[in-house]
């Protein structure tokens, strides 16, 4: 087995890198849908000198086996971009198999927040939240507000925290039932007397 020298092939702003071996090379590699067995790798340099690149290089696989990237059918034109991970190492998360995320990393969700009026609130997120108008729910009493949110379906776990606001009657505990597009808050206040006196903040996940 001869190992041929390393090349490199331009096409447009792309350079292939490849070591081939001459008894690799398969008949009618010039026709369509032909392959060439290669022991190297794919580069992709941006225009302009010194600015990067982007490499794929298979690793060594004793199963033998064949890793493949596909897309699934596009309704549009798209740009997929692999975003800085600030480590030298990292992986994506996959939607299968068990994974672990690196000590100092953290997942980020894009925050909505809504502020109620009249029983009623938009917050379209995953996660943020939500100011109620200023409270004066009586004791043992509750308060319901009807909650827009797409995220939601009616299988959703949706968390519930009160972080803050104006409100000092501090018994109050909360209740969501989610829907489809929608999900039923209620605050209830837990004391026997005293009315709640202000508005409460509630931080929210859904997931």
């Amino acid at each position: 087995m001869t190992l041929l020298s390393k090349t490199e092939q331009t096409v447009g702003e792309a350079r292939l890198t490849v070591g081939v071996n001459d008894d690799d090379l398969q008949a009618g590699y010039n026709d369509v849908g032909a392959t060439i067995n290669a022991a190297g790798g794919f580069i992709s340099f941006p225009a302009g000198p010194s600015l990067g690149s982007l490499k794929l290089f298979a690793s060594n696989q004793g199963g033998n086996f064949a890793s493949t990237i596909t897309n699934a059918a596009f309704g549009q034109a798209t740009n997929l971009t692999i975003p800085d991970p600030a480590n030298a190492n990292a992986s994506f998360i996959l939607n299968g198999g068990s994974q672990q995320m690196l000590a100092g990393s953290q997942l980020s969700f894009a925050k909505v927040n809504g502020t109620e009026a009249a029983n009623a609130v938009t917050a379209s997120g995953n996660s943020g939240q939500i100011t109620t108008s200023a409270l004066t729910t009586a004791g043992a009493g509750s308060y319901a507000i009807t909650w827009t949110n797409t995220h939601i379906a009616a299988t959703s776990s949706v968390l519930l925290t009160i972080a803050g606001g104006t409100n000092t009657t501090e018994q109050v505990t909360l209740k969501c039932v989610p829907g489809a597009g929608t999900a039923t808050l209620t605050i209830y206040n837990t004391t026997a007397a005293t009315a709640l006196n202000g508005t409460i903040i509630i931080s929210y996940l859904v997931c």
